[in-house]
This record gives C-alpha cells, sequence and structure tokens, in this order.
C-alpha cells in the first residue's frame, strides 16, 4: 500500500519536471537498445558450434596456419594416435556453386560438401530421413537438407528418388540416401547436400591423396576424452617426422596442431582461406565494449539526471523527515521514481527495437525476434543488472539528500555550494572521454576502409568479369574467346587458372641453379594477353606473345619475386622448376610485373610466377568498354550459349568481388557509426539536462552579476567555462586510449592507414562543437533573462 503511494507521489513529481523525466527516460530508453542488439549479437557470435553434443572432444587439425590438411593425414593420424576415436574430412565443391537439373532447367545451389562416412558420428546434426549407418557410403548416393528436400520435392520422403546435378561440364544422377535438417545459422561450415568423400576421391588424380604438400581437406577428430588436445599436439612432430618427407617437411616447415571446435568461428581470422568466412573475437570484445560503455554512459546519465529531480524534492524531503521519515523511506520514494522511469523506458525500447529491426538484420545479420526466444535467460539477467545497478544509484541518492537539515530543506536555506551535483565533472569527463574515443575510432575506421576499397590493387578491377569455364573445355574457350573478341563492347579476353578476387592459391617452388636456393612462388597458369586484359603493368621485359615460340618455358615474375631471388638482372635468367614436373623444369625469366593484390588487403603480396598455360584456364577475364552493362552481358550471354549450350553461364564482376572481401569490415563500421551516434545522443541529452540543472541553481547569482554591469557575453563564458574544461579534459583522456585502440586494431591489416594526429583532432573538435552548442541555447537564456526575474526566482 505504501509503495503505492510512493509510486503515484513519484509520477506526480515526473509529471512536474517534464524536461528531466523526458530526458531521463529517453536516455536510459536508447541505452537500453544499444546494449539489448549488442547482447544478442555477441551471445550469438559465442554460441558457434555449441549445439554439438560432442563438442568438447570436437578438433580440427590446422597445417602451418592453413586449415586444410593433406588427405592422406587422416589414416596416419588415425593409427599414430590411440587418442583418436574417430575422423572425418569434408572439403567443399570449389566456390561451392553446382546446379540441379529440373524439368531441362538449371537451378543453381551452393553449399555441396564431400564427406567421409562417419561424419554423422562426430557432428551432431539430426537425420530427418535415411539410415544414420549406411550414410555417405556410397558414390552414387547423397543426402540433402531438409529445405532442399522440400524445394524439389514437397511434402513427401524424398528417400529413394532420384535427383540429378551437374557438377563442372558432367552430369549425375544420384540416389537419396537421405534427409538431414538444415544446419544451425551457428554452424561454422554449411552444406545443403552432402556426397560421399569416395566420389571426391575417384575425381582426383592419385598422386595427389598422398602428397604431403596438397592440402585440399579439413580433418576434424574426435578424441576420446576431452582436453587430450595437448597429448595429440605433443605427438605431431613425431608424425610428421616418421611419415612426410624429410626435405618437404623441411622446406616448407611443416607442422600440424589441433584447433578445438570452440575455438573455429572466433580464433581463424588470420588463417589462411577457410571453407567459409568466420567471425573475429577481436569484434565481439570491441562490441561487448562498446555496449558495456553506452551503458555506463546511460547510468551515469540517470544517476546525474535522478540527482537533480532529488533536489527539485528536497523541500518535500525535509518535512517528510520532520514527521518521522527514515532514510529508508527516501530510498523507497526514490526507488519509486526509477521504477517509473524504468518501465517506461523499457516499453519504449521495445518499440524502438520493433522499429529499428529492418536496419539491424540489414546491418548485423541477426534476427531480433529470434533473438530474444533464444536468448531470453540472458536479457532478463541484463534487464536485473541494470534494475539491480539503478537500484544502487538510488540508495547513494537517498543517502545523499538525506544528509541535509530538515529545517534547512524546509526553508530552502541550504547554500548553493551544498546543492551543486556531486562528482559531476568526474562523471562528464568520463561520459565524454568514451564519446571521444569512439568518434576517433570511428574516424580511422572510416580512414581505412577508404583505402580498402580506393587502394591501387596493381591491377584494373572496374569493367571486368569474370566467367567461369567448365573442366577439360579449352577447344571451346578458345571459341568463346574468339566470338567475344568479335564483339565491339568487348577490349580484351583472356584466362586464367583463377582471377582475382578468387581465393585460389597453388604454390609451385623455383630454384636458383646459380645460389643453389630454392624459393617458394605463388603459381599463376595464364593464357596469351593476361597482363593486358587485367592492365598489369610490365617493368622490365615483355609479356607473353605469340610472336615467341619458347613462351611455354617462360615465366614472369613479379616486383616482391625479384626481391626475393635477389637478382639484379634477371631477364634471361633461369630457374629450376621441381623433379616432378618435368615440362618446367627450366624456366626463363622475360618479364618483372609491377605488384598486384590477388587477393584482400590483410595478406601481404606473395612472390608470384605467371605460366603460360593456356589449357589450364578455368576462368575467363574479359575486359568491356564503357557502355550499358545490361547490353554487353546479353550479347556476351548469346555468345556463351552459342559455344556452351548445355551449361549456365556463371559470371561475376570483380570490382564487386573485391567490395565483398570486406563486407564484414563495412558491418563493423556500419554497427559501430549506429552506436556512437546514439551514444552520442544519450551523453548530449544528458549534459542538457545537467546545464539546464545548473543553470537553474545559479540564477540569482546571474541577476546579481547583471545588475552589477556583467554582460551577457560574460554570463554565457561562466556558465560555459567548467563544461568547456570538463570535455578538455575529456579530450586529454581520451587520445592516447583511442590511439592505442585503433593501432591495435591496424596490426590486422598488411596495408594500413596512417594513423593521423588530425582524426583524434577532429573528434575532439566535433564532440566540443557540438557540446558547446547543447550549453550555449541554455547559457544564452538565462543571459537574456530580466535580472529582477532572477532575483525574486525561487
Amino acid at each position: 500500500m505504501h509503495m503505492i503511494k510512493d509510486l503515484k507521489t513519484s509520477l506526480k513529481h515526473l509529471w512536474k519536471n517534464k524536461l528531466f523525466s523526458i530526458i531521463n527516460i529517453l536516455g536510459l530508453s536508447l541505452g537500453l537498445v544499444s546494449c539489448t542488439i549488442i547482447l544478442l549479437h555477441v551471445k550469438l557470435e559465442l554460441s558457434y558450434d555449441q549445439f554439438h553434443l560432442k563438442k568438447d572432444r570436437i578438433a580440427r587439425v590446422i597445417t602451418n596456419n592453413f586449415p586444410f590438411t593433406p588427405y592422406i593425414l587422416a589414416s596416419t593420424l588415425y593409427d599414430y594416435c590411440p587418442e583418436i576415436e574417430k575422423i572425418t574430412r569434408i572439403t567443399k565443391l570449389g566456390e561451392g556453386k553446382f546446379f540441379i537439373m529440373q524439368n531441362e532447367k538449371f537451378i543453381e545451389e551452393q553449399d555441396l560438401v564431400y564427406a567421409d562416412s562417419c561424419f554423422f558420428s562426430v557432428f551432431s546434426f539430426p537425420i530427418l530421413h535415411g539410415d544414420p549407418d549406411k550414410m555417405l557410403r556410397s558414390t552414387a548416393r547423397i543426402m540433402i537438407s531438409e529445405k532442399c528436400a522440400y524445394k524439389y520435392f514437397g511434402k513427401e520422403n524424398p528417400v529413394g528418388n532420384l535427383i540429378s546435378l551437374r557438377i563442372g561440364n558432367a552430369n549425375y544422377d544420384f540416389t537419396v540416401e537421405g534427409v538431414f535438417k538444415d544446419f544451425p545459422e551457428q554452424s561454422h561450415f554449411h552444406a545443403s547436400f552432402l556426397l560421399s568423400m569416395e566420389f571426391w576421391t575417384d575425381h582426383r588424380i592419385e598422386s595427389t591423396l598422398t602428397n604431403w604438400g596438397n592440402w585440399s581437406v579439413l580433418t576434424y577428430i574426435l578424441m576420446e576424452k576431452p582436453d587430450m588436445n595437448k597429448k595429440i599436439n605433443e605427438k605431431m612432430p613425431g608424425l610428421i617426422v616418421k611419415y612426410v618427407p624429410e626435405d618437404l617437411a623441411r622446406e616448407i616447415n611443416l607442422q600440424f596442431r589441433l584447433q578445438l571446435l570452440s575455438k573455429i568461428h572466433l580464433y581463424s581470422k588470420d588463417m589462411g582461406m577457410d571453407i567459409e568466412p568466420q567471425g573475429s573475437i577481436m569484434r565481439v570484445i570491441v562490441f561487448a565494449s562498446i555496449a558495456v560503455l553506452v551503458l555506463i554512459i546511460a547510468l551515469v546519465n540517470f544517476v546525474l539526471l535522478s540527482m537533480a529531480l532529488s533536489f527539485q524534492r528536497i523541500r518535500e524531503f525535509g518535512i517528510r523527515k520532520v514527521l518521522g521519515a527514515q532514510r529508508n523511506k527516501l530510498v523507497s520514494l526514490i526507488t519509486a521514481e526509477f521504477l517509473i522511469v524504468f518501465a517506461l523506458s523499457f516499453l519504449i525500447t521495445l518499440i524502438l527495437l520493433d522499429f529499428i529491426k529492418p536496419l539491424v538484420e540489414n546491418y548485423m545479420s541477426l534476427s531480433l525476434s529470434h533473438g530474444f526466444m533464444v536468448n531470453l535467460g540472458t536479457i532478463c539477467s541484463f534487464l536485473f543488472l541494470v534494475v539491480l545497478l539503478g537500484y544502487l544509484a538510488c540508495v547513494y541518492i537517498a543517502i545523499y539528500v538525506s544528509r541535509f537539515r530538515p529545517v534547512d530543506a524546509i526553508k530552502n536555506t541550504i547554500p548553493v555550494s551544498d546543492l551543486r551535483l556531486p562528482s559531476r565533472g568526474v562523471l562528464v569527463i568520463f561520459q565524454f572521454s568514451i564519446m571521444i574515443c569512439l568518434m576517433s575510432c570511428l574516424i580511422c575506421m572510416k580512414k581505412q576502409l577508404n583505402l580498402l576499397h580506393n587502394k591501387d590493387l596493381g591491377f584494373r578491377k572496374e569493367q571486368l568479369v569474370i566467367i567461369d569455364i567448365p573442366r577439360d573445355s579449352y577447344d571451346k574457350y578458345v571459341r568463346l574467346k574468339d566470338e567475344l573478341r568479335k564483339l565491339n563492347s568487348v577490349t580484351n579476353v583472356s584466362g586464367a587458372a583463377y582471377i582475382p578476387p578468387s581465393n585460389q592459391w597453388w604454390v609451385f617452388d623455383l630454384e636458383d641453379p646459380i645460389s643453389g636456393e630454392s624459393f617458394q612462388f605463388e603459381e599463376i597458369n595464364t593464357d596469351y594477353d593476361f597482363m593486358e586484359t587485367m592492365e598489369i603493368e610490365i617493368l622490365q621485359g615483355r609479356s607473353f606473345s605469340h610472336d615467341f615460340g619458347k613462351d611455354s618455358m617462360a615465366i614472369l615474375i613479379n616486383e616482391t619475386g625479384l626481391m626475393k631471388l635477389g637478382m639484379k638482372e634477371p631477364l634471361d635468367a633461369y630457374l629450376i622448376g621441381p623433379d616432378y614436373y618435368p615440362s618446367r623444369s627450366r624456366m626463363m625469366i622475360i618479364g618483372v610485373f609491377r605488384d598486384y593484390h590477388a587477393r584482400s588487403l590483410y595478406e601481404e603480396i606473395y612472390p608470384m610466377a605467371i605460366f603460360l598455360s593456356p589449357t589450364m584456364t578455368r576462368e575467363m577475364a574479359v575486359r568491356l568498354a564503357p557502355e550499358s552493362l545490361d547490353k554487353i552481358m546479353r550479347l556476351i550471354q548469346e555468345k556463351w550459349v552459342s559455344v556452351f549450350p548445355d551449361d549456365p553461364m556463371q559470371f561475376s564482376f570483380v570490382d564487386e568481388g573485391m567490395r565483398l572481401k570486406y563486407i564484414k569490415e563495412d558491418q563493423t563500421y556500419a554497427m559501430i557509426s549506429m552506436f556512437t551516434f546514439l551514444s552520442l545522443v544519450i551523453a548530449l541529452m544528458g549534459l542538457f539536462g545537467l546545464s539546464v540543472f545548473v543553470i537553474e541553481r545559479r540564477i540569482k547569482e546571474i541577476g546579481i552579476r547583471k545588475v552589477h554591469g556583467s554582460k551577457n557575453i560574460d554570463i554565457i563564458y561562466l556558465l560555459s567555462k567548467q563544461f568547456s574544461v570538463w570535455i578538455g579534459i575529456a579530450f586529454v583522456i581520451a587520445f592516447p586510449v583511442a590511439w592505442y585502440a585503433m593501432y591495435r586494431w591496424l596490426m590486422h591489416f598488411s596495408y594500413k592507414t596512417e594513423l593521423s594526429w588530425w582524426i583524434f583532432a577532429l573528434s575532439g573538435f566535433i564532440t566540443i562543437c557540438i557540446a558547446f552548442m547543447t550549453i550555449f541555447w541554455q547559457s544564452f537564456r538565462a543571459a537574456l533573462r530580466n535580472p529582477v526575474e532572477s532575483l525574486r526566482y525561487e
């Protein structure tokens, strides 16, 4: 009953002080919105692969900080380490795309995975239809996901039915042997179709399956007991000594180690090409830190403004104390006010979450409704924490306001100096230190993103189309190339085994016959006119040409490769290829080309060697004239159909592919931008409310100063000076923190922007200007007030 009365009294007080109440409610609402969204995102990132029943016993083998391993490793490891209960290998089809043939139509699909028969014994992906003991044992059978089963067979059980796939330039009919439940979003790899690993090995050269230098599959182990990874890791050097050729192991410094399943999604950022793009623990830490900082800003605002509201009730508290009220009664009154503010804030939070849901899902790839249902316990724990912190703040406020003598409170004779908010300077400095730090990081991130998207890659990515060429189709490729060259809209055509932004990476060993030293180069097999089509600059010598009959025994190297070799006169020098490649036993350098970025700017440019191998073309590069792309692509499509009538054309634009390499960075920037903006709004709302309170406390002082001749500009300076000093101190504190944070973040990039001084100066200047504009309006109004009214102000 008493609590209801306290709620009514607090509600009347909040209604009477609408400005402070609105600022307090909106500030807390924005803080709750920001923290809830970030909390859901962090929870999602931390939940990857946690659904597997044997997750504590699963690990994958890493080769030289690269997730793929030799095919032969699995059987060797199983025999060598009795601590391993089961081993399964998986690999994906190239970039993962293929076609389903249905009703004489090609339907593009992706996520075709090859796996060993014990795949479902290691991983806990539920099987809906089929016999688990017979899965993935036959090359003529296939497993499909629940979603694909419904897509191609409707509601009927598809087991026993035929499904036709086009993989490369060959057609295959498979019998559906099982249906598995769609892989959860929180899996570090996904599959829509599963074929046996035997099907994959049947289409590989036998020597590549026993070659320890061919890393083409991911190898997962199921340990007999958890925490046996250290013991297995200790055995890896012995395995290499016993089974791997000594010269190969020494040449590439071969190492194997285990990566626990729980670490794969967030701790694989610095590895080479993975089966799917993974997350980053640094990204999670950044967002979790932002959530904490935003919550702190919101709670600091709440404490400051709630204390300001409590000072408005000093007389009421004095009367209550005279009538016998104890300190716990004041706590009850202030807590009732907080509960009203929190309830209204929570309601507004739900409305705002629904309103910004599309924006959040687009930028964060997170379903809020799904997140709430899955993380209800986490959300409740978070809200309990907020309520607890709010209650502690209420106790602190009650203790502070109860120290005044009742007679002074009733007569309103408490000195102005005693009514100053305690530690308000520290709290304002803390708030704006966070703000300036976030804004500095935001500007630096934008500068780095501009570098990632606009840096000269060493070739021209615009107006360049990559078309996939089916395997064993060299004659058709030549015909298509000749047809495309006849088009006025096409300026050049060439081909290669892979072209940027492909993630493929072939390695080739070349020996300098003079020094006898061997060097590892990235092997790129191309057609004629590759350099001209890509617009890669030749620095020395020439490119491949039909005018020279022996270019099949010639190579081009890049600047980095030349530096690696240490040659002063590279032209016409010879390099020796490996023994297993007799056609490249003696290669002559005919040119040196400018370094270009074949992959993302996370990776340094590797020594490259370009070989003339037209028959190895898997991707065609088509340089287009600056005309209507739709029109050009229709013409190219017509030419494709005339040459490859049975194959759908798969193509991509290089500039778009390069942009997608940094999609995570773009999303991170967008999210930090949004939360920095919300933090700024919260901080400025608090600053506005605080300035109103401080100015109201000094109204009489302002009147006296004006009577004694102070000018308006003097009053504005007086009221703004202290806030400006606080924000200046905040800048001094934020500068080194922001610099260190960005220095650590930029370490992840091989090519990074400069941490210029103006980044921090600009962020400080912007924050100070916005803050001053917030304070100035209230100061200006107070300065214009009639001194007579100011002296009569109560």
